[in-house]
C-alpha cells in the first residue's frame, strides 16, 4: 500500500527532527544481492547522538523512494529494495533521500558497515 500524503510529510518531518545536528552519517548495511546483481537489500543506520543505533527503513518507504522486501527471509525482512546496479547503491539511497530532506544530496554523507 502507497503511503498517503500525510504519511510522507510525518515521516519527512521526525526524519528531519532526528537529524537535528549538521553533520550527519548514515550507515548502510548491504543484507543481499540477486544472482543477476540487478537488485540488493539494504539496510540504513542512524546512529543517535548517545550512540544508539536506529534502522530507518521504515521511515524511507513511508518517503515512497524505496519498498521495503517482505517475505524475503527473516534476515532481510525490512531491508530496502534498491534495483540497479553500476554504482554504489548505498550512496545512491542516502544521497536520494537527503535530496528529499534537504534539497540538496550532499548534506548527508554515507558509510558501509
Amino acid at each position: 500500500m502507497k503511503p498517503t500524503k500525510e504519511q510522507k510529510e510525518k515521516a519527512k518531518q521526525d526524519l528531519i527532527k532526528m537529524f537535528n545536528s549538521n553533520k550527519v552519517a548514515l550507515y548502510t548495511i548491504c543484507k543481499h544481492v540477486s544472482r543477476t546483481g540487478m537488485m540488493r537489500h539494504i539496510d540504513v543506520i542512524f546512529i543517535t547522538e548517545d550512540r544508539t543505533p536506529i534502522n530507518i527503513n521504515w521511515y524511507i518507504e513511508q518517503l515512497g523512494l524505496f519498498n521495503r522486501a517482505k517475505h524475503y527471509n527473516t534476515l532481510n525482512a525490512d531491508s530496502l529494495r534498491v534495483s540497479g546496479c553500476g554504482m554504489d547503491m548505498g550512496y545512491y539511497v542516502v544521497s536520494t533521500l537527503s535530496s528529499v530532506l534537504f534539497n540538496d544530496y550532499k548534506v548527508i554523507t554515507q558509510r558501509w558497515l
